[in-house]
């Protein structure tokens, strides 16, 4: 099930609201998934009723506002899992499993387990990160210049 324009924008301006603009954490993509639902033994299609949600370590401050973002979109009960998590190789779906979880959404970088592994319906979402480069280049070079300098005798 996808957004309507109008949906579209509404999300789009909470997410500009509550979540730092240089961090893409791809809500849209999250809404169309829940609403899409989850498949059954008879392959219909039932409504996500509970959706665990696992950041890294970094990410786990963004947690609280991205539950109720999805709790008010896509009518779900979101758990968030807090413990650590490094990266995309720690998926915890069978946590997820044992806390009646419909469906799960990973933060975090590549999706680095395959889809055929795990054991409920997963979305992974690689969380872009955008930064000023010239600002990054200019202070790595002036950390390098520094560096250079002599620092004693021989």
């Amino acid at each position: 099930m996808s957004l309507t324009a109008a949906e579209l924008s509404i999300l789009q301006e909470r997410v500009a609201a509550e979540l730092p603009s240089r961090y893409d954490f791809d809500i849209a993509s999250c809404v169309i998934f829940l609403r899409s639902g989850v498949a059954t033994a008879s392959g219909a299609s039932r409504p996500v009723r509970v959706v665990g949600i696992q950041f890294p370590e970094g990410l786990v401050p963004y947690s609280l506002p991205i539950s109720d973002i999805l709790e008010d979109f896509c009518d779900v009960i979101p758990v968030v899992f807090a413990d650590a998590v490094y990266g995309a190789c720690c998926v915890d779906d069978i946590g997820a499993r044992y806390l009646d979880c419909d469906a799960f959404i990973h933060f975090g970088h590549t999706q680095l387990v395959a889809s055929t592994i795990l054991t409920l319906p997963t979305l992974h979402i690689p969380v872009h990160i955008s930064f000023d480069v010239a600002a990054l280049a200019a202070a790595t070079r002036a950390a390098t210049e520094a560096d250079d300098a002599p620092t004693g005798s021989l």
